[in-house]
């Protein structure tokens, strides 16, 4: 059995371990299989999409579609949880 001395160093090296055989079986699993073609990928994949501009936010003014107004109010939020620690 191999000592890594803490609990906590266990576990990392367990998690890195994990890490890289992930790593290793996506990689295989990749070159295994074949690609789909792009007809079934149409429509999935945001660089076969065809109409990138009507398919975006043309014509959808939903406030919670709006990156701007996202943005803000996580700023905002984020502002005021650090001034309830502070």
């Amino acid at each position: 059995m191999v000592a890594f001395g803490t609990e906590l160093n266990a576990s990392f090296w367990g998690a890195g371990i994990a890490f890289g055989v992930d790593v290793l079986v996506s990689v295989v699993v990749t070159l295994v299989t074949t690609a789909k073609p792009d007809s079934e990928l149409r429509g999935l994949v945001y660089g076969l999409t065809v109409d990138l501009e009507d398919d975006a936010l043309a014509g959808d003014a939903k406030w919670y579609r709006s990156p701007v107004l996202l943005g803000a109010g996580a700023v905002v939020l984020a502002i005021a949880m650090y001034g309830v620690i502070l």
